[in-house]
């Protein structure tokens, strides 16, 4: 469940790719004006569609990202 400190985020499978998935690649920034805080990547299994981020504090600025792998590499970020 979202709540001020925690939210989803979901995404849908690539409508072309390289094979089938073998894992999801989440990335999340924190950023405080220019200064970037921190990075992370969350590596997901390949029939998960979400991710619930918790712990996040107010007034930040959160960025998710997410890129699929095959077993040809992985592919282009959202």
């Amino acid at each position: 469940m979202s709540s001020s400190t925690s939210l989803f985020v979901s995404w849908l499978p690539p409508v072309s790719g390289n094979g089938a998935i073998i894992k999801y690649n989440l990335y999340t920034r924190q950023v405080n004006g220019r200064e970037e805080l921190n990075n992370q990547k969350h590596t997901l299994l390949p029939h998960q569609s979400y991710y619930e981020s918790s712990g996040l504090l107010p007034h930040m600025e959160y960025q998710f990202w997410v890129s699929a792998s095959t077993r040809v590499g992985e592919g282009k970020s959202s």
